[in-house]
């Protein structure tokens, strides 16, 4: 076999001249500049933020509403606790366990869970909520359960006193016997005048009407106390007026 022909090497393309003609001039590629809006932060693919690429974090909350809402979940759950009490002491403005303000207090706890919560501290205290809640429940589901299976009797409502004996708007004398039928009165009044019902039980009530007219009579000498009901800018206010006695000492 005959080796292939001898072919001559190429030559790049001349000029009329006989001169090599010049390649064109390529300019180098610039990218435009991208200018950085002042304030604004590092976003990487997937919405998330520097350090957690491709996650999306929840909305965060400030630290002095989210002390207020603690502050007033605290409040609530205690409000609750005193209204089961209350239920099971066969009061008569609380004839059934007040399940709806449970369902409030969870539909709330929810809405703080879903919030980012950046301190350890809140961590901490949201759980000690829900520990609390947890146990107030377990307690009263298991008395709830003890009614029902007639294991505990649940105490039959109290009659109300008659009205002609105590007009808590005019006024009800209390002196330091605290007369059960007294104290009655003006607890049933109390709670069937305030929308929220009774933040207390009959039995811290009774000590509350004591300790006030202890404070009283020392200040001012009297016997007994006449203590009334007023209602000042929406809210009810129990007023107290010393009853007739021997003057305070210099």
């Amino acid at each position: 076999m005959s080796p292939p022909p001898n072919r001559p090497p190429s030559r790049p393309p001349t000029s009329g001249a006989g001169r090599p003609s010049p390649r064109p001039a390529t300019r180098p590629l610039v990218r435009p500049a991208t200018r950085e809006l002042p304030g604004a932060r590092a976003v990487r693919p997937g919405g998330g933020r520097p350090g957690a690429p491709g996650t999306a974090e929840a909305p965060g909350i400030a630290e002095a509403e989210l002390e207020r809402r603690f502050d007033a979940l605290e409040v609530k759950i205690e409000q609750w606790k005193v209204r089961y009490n209350r239920y099971f002491a066969g009061d008569p403005l609380q004839r059934l366990p007040p399940d709806p303000m449970r369902d409030e207090i969870e539909r709330e706890m929810r809405q703080l869970r879903g919030n980012n919560m950046r301190r350890s501290v809140d961590h901490f205290r949201m759980s000690a909520i829900e520990s609390r809640l947890s146990s107030y429940t377990e307690m009263f589901g298991r008395r709830v359960r003890a009614v029902e299976e007639g294991k505990v009797t649940r105490r039959q409502p109290t009659p109300a006193p008659a009205p002609a004996s105590h007009d808590v708007e005019s006024g009800v004398v209390v002196d330091t016997r605290c007369a059960p039928d007294a104290v009655e009165a003006l607890f049933q009044g109390l709670a069937a005048r305030n929308p929220r019902g009774a933040t207390m039980d009959l039995d811290t009530f009774r000590g509350y009407l004591a300790k006030q007219v202890a404070q009283i009579q020392e200040k001012t000498g009297c016997e007994a106390v006449q203590f009334r009901l007023v209602t000042e800018e929406g809210k009810v206010k129990l007023k107290a007026k010393p009853m007739a006695g021997r003057s305070p000492s210099p």
